[in-house]
């Protein structure tokens, strides 16, 4: 799970990267230099081997230019940032990952271990594993597996359900959902393991994207009439390809719900 954080933050910084270059070919050409003169700063444009000087009424320029610099700086440091975290990603790869099978239904320890990690009253259990209708729409796009064997839709929703599987809070996907004759099906129903009281738990994967982020908005709005209110049994969580979900705000919000 590290391997893939590290992974996802390295595609996070690149993307920053990508960012601060396509910024850097809309700035003028040469070099910004500040000297100190008593009390005030004399700007200059250092331009291959020649050095002008910057008046006050070319500041427009002067803001530019220094904020080419700052974008130079940035890239620097994001540079290195990514080579380390590439470096790592590299060394924990080649560790085998031999307590993550164990864990697996597929592994022959599997039934040995699991009264350890599903630590559950058996009704919790049952109600778990038990006959529900899903979501029947778009079967073809459920290719990512969770370590509790269930496919699902997105590597986000893949770090949820390990997340709540880790800490032993049951739950079902995209279990079906009728409010008012409407049916929905939210991405997780979780069954409190201390009030057994249902929550549901929305992830919005797309809110880059216009359509998507209206019909997002209008499911939470079909929620609030009908009982299903965020922070109170309803969490929601949302990501845009510049800013995808954090793991570690995942397990922020396991443990301050379901575990403290």
């Amino acid at each position: 799970m590290i391997y893939d954080q590290i992974k996802r933050e390295v595609d996070i910084l690149s993307r920053k990267y990508d960012k601060l270059q396509q910024q850097l070919l809309k700035m003028p050409e040469g070099e910004l230099l500040c000297a100190k003169n008593g009390d005030y700063t004399k700007w200059y444009l250092h331009n291959d081997k020649t050095l002008s000087y910057i008046s006050k009424r070319e500041n427009k320029l002067a803001e530019k230019l220094a904020l080419k610099k700052y974008y130079e700086y940035q890239m620097q440091e994001l540079e290195k940032q990514i080579h380390i975290l590439e470096k790592c990603a590299a060394a924990l790869k080649k560790v085998n990952m031999k307590s993550e099978y164990l864990l697996r239904e597929e592994s022959p320890y599997w039934k040995l271990l699991k009264i350890h990690f599903e630590k559950y009253e058996k009704e919790k259990i049952s109600w778990m594993n038990g006959q529900y209708k899903c979501n029947p729409s778009h079967p073809e796009n459920l290719i990512h597996k969770t370590m509790q064997g269930h496919l699902v839709r997105s590597k986000s929703e893949v770090i949820i359900a390990n997340t709540l599987y880790m800490n032993q809070i049951p739950y079902r996907y995209e279990n079906q959902l009728e409010v008012k004759g409407v049916i929905l099906y939210p991405d997780f129903t979780i069954l409190h393991p201390k009030t057994n009281n249902l929550c549901y738990w929305e992830h919005f994967g797309m809110m880059e994207n216009e359509t998507y982020r209206e019909n997002a908005y209008n499911k939470l709005k079909l929620y609030g009439q009908n009982g299903i209110i965020p922070s109170i049994n309803l969490i929601t969580t949302f990501e845009t390809k510049s800013h995808p979900i954090d793991s570690g705000k995942i397990q922020q919000i396991v443990k301050e719900k379901f575990v403290l």
